[in-house]
């Protein structure tokens, strides 16, 4: 899924937001990939664990 990496570790669903391009801003097109990617960890286990996170440090408030 463009956008956002998933992986899982045991009961943790991992999301992984990457888009260096845009520093990983909430845009509709990132916005709605993440959507389905919880959906997808979530679909088949409700009670399922998980996190999201975006490597490299480099976020949006970094180049203000």
């Amino acid at each position: 899924m463009a956008g956002v990496k998933q992986a899982r570790d045991g009961a943790v669903g991992i999301l992984t937001l990457d888009e260096p391009a845009s520093l990983n801003a909430m845009t509709p097109d990132l916005l709605g990939a993440l959507a389905l990617a919880v959906g997808e960890m979530t679909g088949t286990r409700p009670s399922a664990r998980w996190c999201s996170r975006a490597p490299g440090g480099d976020f949006a408030q970094d180049r203000i």
